[in-house]
């Protein structure tokens, strides 16, 4: 197993906390979008300049996103695993074949030349996105294109670049997918600090009565696959019932107002619930064991799993945090 020293453990700790403030912030939230039109951890923290913004280096930037994205033991990703695996697959496709069409990367290399220059393999595929640079009308067209062109919750880039390049280059194959996501995304949180931003994500608001409609079905049993929700049940449902089976809702859009429900309800819920002494005293025996302990620290939200299956009837009323500090209190 290969080492972690203590400054990756303090890496990983601060993009936690990066991500716990970015997952509270709607004006993050696009950034699944961004995720499923092609860009990449890396990218995404540049465009909403993660680095500057709370002084932290370049690569917890990226671990951030990531985890704002996919989501950790203490919070939800703003994409379920599967849809953020499944996009995670299909970027190392896009990519691998885009270098393999454009002959760039290890694809435009002799044997000889991937040796001597495969550190610097990424100059290359930076180069590929700043060939033909973007004057302010290209830019103003991309977007006035993102809020008219809509598929699958994001962006049609697919459609738009084809677009720009018979407007402004000809037919020439000058924008793609990728350089088009980017650009859109850098272009979109320049709007936003403007104040001249327009959200057309959401076109139907979320009535009371179908956020209860979701709720229910979140703390139903029956829509349970193991210990994640079923989504696709929940967002055809949604779709069938409430919106004449147009495809309104997707799983994306599902997930976040769903996490912001469970939240709500489950704050709401801990700050009224008391905790018994059998309760207190149930959270010190599961920190002494082993199962339950790692050389530096303990599973809190393992144990507040147990909490709520055993005080709770299921309901999550104990979160790791309350766990951490019922510990505390109790030293």
């Amino acid at each position: 197993m290969k080492e972690i020293y203590p400054e990756q453990f303090a890496a990983i700790k601060y993009a936690h906390d990066v991500a716990s403030k970015l997952v509270n912030n709607e004006d993050y939230h696009e950034a699944a979008d961004d995720y499923r039109n092609g860009l990449t951890f890396d990218q995404i923290a540049e465009v909403y300049d993660i680095a500057n913004d709370f002084k932290v280096t370049s690569n917890v930037a990226r671990n951030a996103i990531n985890f704002l994205i996919t989501g950790t033991d203490e919070f939800d990703g703003l994409l379920t695993p599967t849809e953020a695996k499944k996009i995670g697959l299909e970027h190392k496709v896009n990519n691998g074949k885009r270098l393999s069409d454009e002959k760039l990367g290890m694809f435009g290399r002799s044997k000889l030349e991937h040796s001597l220059t495969s550190k610097y393999a990424g100059r290359q595929r930076n180069k590929a996105l700043s060939l033909t640079s973007w004057e302010d009308d290209e830019k103003e067209r991309a977007y006035e294109l993102s809020q008219q062109y809509r598929k699958n919750g994001g962006v049609d880039r697919k459609k738009i670049y084809k677009i720009l390049n018979d407007e402004f280059h000809k037919g020439k194959e000058i924008r793609n997918i990728e350089t088009v996501g980017y650009y859109l995304s850098k272009l979109r949180k320049k709007k936003i600090k403007e104040g001249k931003h327009i959200e057309v994500r959401n076109k139907i608001p979320w009535s009371n009565l179908e956020k209860g409609y979701a709720f229910n079905c979140l703390i139903s049993p029956e829509y349970q696959i193991g210990k994640k929700v079923d989504l696709k049940r929940i967002t055809s449902e949604l779709n069938e019932i409430f919106h004449t089976k147009n495809n309104e809702r997707n799983k994306g859009s599902v997930n976040r107002v769903l996490s912001k429900i469970k939240k709500e309800n489950s704050l709401r819920l801990q700050k009224k619930t008391k905790w018994v002494i059998q309760e207190t005293e149930r959270v010190k025996e599961l920190s002494s064991q082993d199962a339950y302990r790692t050389e530096k620290q303990i599973k809190v939200q393992e144990i507040a799993d147990i909490l709520n299956h055993e005080f709770h009837e299921g309901r999550n009323l104990r979160s790791g945090d309350q766990v951490r500090s019922a510990l505390r209190r109790n030293k």
